[in-house]
């Protein structure tokens, strides 16, 4: 190939990759538009909703009650879901802070938020390492709670969830690993895990499909990776990622 038709090539994968950008662009700003025109809306459905159960309780037929759960209980899901795409955009667009902040700390903080799913479930959590970092602190928050509670909400029904987080300081930045003995993972579709809307154990589990994007795009914009292993033994599957010291 000469030097001309070398040129055009560069300029045709430019273009393409400018006119890919711009639509993932143009995509997100429609997708968190739609999401926040819907949350207020939504919150308001569930709201009468509840009302009508309780002020009426009773008072209407059988399936009177179960019509106005139905509508409950799919205005939740749909408030979860927008309140998801909303954090998946964030995750995407927002300004980092990074800052020195401790991670231990951090998850002290998730913890707390997650006393009522632990204490419900039984679950222990331990904790080992965690060093400070470089990293955003709302952005790490949201990364240990999506983990841990995905730990949590894919649990085996036979016994309490385990998990264990374990940070190390690296070459290159730092490691953190999240294990659990929960639900096992397929061998043949770890990577799908981290893409939108994906959900390898069906839709009777509970949540949208976004929590592990929304836990694959901070670490990319922290400079990182992450990646989900299933143990040998089918129990559980520990989830690793990475941070970079530096950009």
């Amino acid at each position: 190939m000469d030097a001309p038709d070398v040129q055009v090539v560069l300029g045709m994968l430019h273009h393409a990759t400018t006119e890919l950008a711009r639509v993932n662009a143009e995509m997100d700003l429609l997708v968190q538009a739609v999401s926040h025109d819907l949350h207020e809306p939504l919150r308001m459905v569930n709201a009468y909703a509840q009302l009508l159960a309780r002020r009426y309780a009773g008072q209407l037929d059988a399936e009177a009650d179960d019509f106005l759960t139905f509508v409950s209980d799919g205005a939740q899901r749909m408030h979860g879901l927008t309140e998801d795409l909303l954090a998946y955009g964030a995750a995407g667009r927002s300004p980092l802070r990074r800052g020195t902040c401790d991670s231990a700390a951090v998850l002290e903080l998730v913890l707390a938020q997650l006393a009522p799913a632990i204490a419900e479930s039984g679950a222990s959590v331990v904790a080992q390492g965690m060093p400070l970092v470089v990293a955003d602190p709302e952005a790490l928050y949201r990364l240990f709670s999506n983990l841990l509670d995905n730990a949590i909400r894919y649990r085996h029904p036979a016994r309490p969830p385990s998990v264990q987080v374990v940070g190390t300081e690296v070459e290159s930045g730092w490691h953190f690993r999240v294990t659990d003995n929960g639900l096992s993972l397929p061998v043949g579709e770890v990577d799908r895990i981290f893409m939108v809307f994906q959900r390898l154990h069906g839709s009777e589990m509970p949540g949208s499909g976004l929590g592990l994007s929304i836990c694959k795009r901070i670490v990319e914009r922290h400079g990182g990776r992450i990646w989900a292993e299933p143990h040998e033994d089918g129990v559980g599957a520990t989830f690793h990622f990475t941070l970079l010291r530096l950009l």
